[in-house]
């Protein structure tokens, strides 16, 4: 994720993952890694400095944790989707609450972190990225698959890639999913 702000390719990022509590710690270790390449840029102060401005967040709906349910109250979600949309915060972490019915045309990547239920659940995620904005007409969205199911079986995986239009023999594609 941070690759893809440190190289311009993208500063709209959605991340999705399984549950609320990956999405805690996968937040978590995002940030790890990126004061760990902050550190890594110090000798470019302009790097080191894009990097500490980083901002991001999770949203959520609702969250069952310790026999409990809590809700993200509506003026939070509200406030959180606009600052994504204005880019204050630039990686927005969630479980299920972006997946459908949210039309943020401005987002540039969509970063999947679990296998997706089915084909529908995968094309509706990597539309967020795809979606056109007339400011933008060349816009072209980015679909980072970061996942690892020891369970999965090889066959899986190739039906995947094959969905995904991966390949492993081209340069810009991705070969770790």
């Amino acid at each position: 994720i941070y690759r893809m702000i440190e190289q311009r390719q993208a500063s709209k990022i959605m991340v999705f993952c399984w549950r609320n509590e990956e999405c805690r710690r996968c937040l978590a270790l995002f940030k790890l890694l990126l004061e760990q390449r902050i550190e890594e840029a110090k000798d470019n102060r302009e790097l080191a400095d894009r990097l500490r401005e980083v901002q991001t967040a999770h949203i959520f709906a609702t969250w069952q944790r310790n026999e409990r349910t809590d809700e993200m109250e509506e003026h939070v979600k509200k406030r959180l989707l606009h600052q994504f949309k204005t880019g204050k915060i630039e990686v927005l972490f969630n479980a299920n609450y972006l997946s459908t019915g949210i039309d943020i045309p401005c987002t540039d990547a969509v970063v999947l972190t679990q296998k997706s239920k089915g084909v529908r659940q995968v094309l509706q995620r990597w539309g967020r990225a795809l979606r056109s904005i007339a400011t933008q007409p060349s816009k072209r969205g980015i679909l980072a698959i970061v996942m690892s199911d020891p369970k999965e079986s090889d066959e899986d995986k190739t039906k995947r890639k094959e969905f995904m239009g991966l390949d492993l023999a081209q340069k810009d594609d991705f070969g770790g999913c």
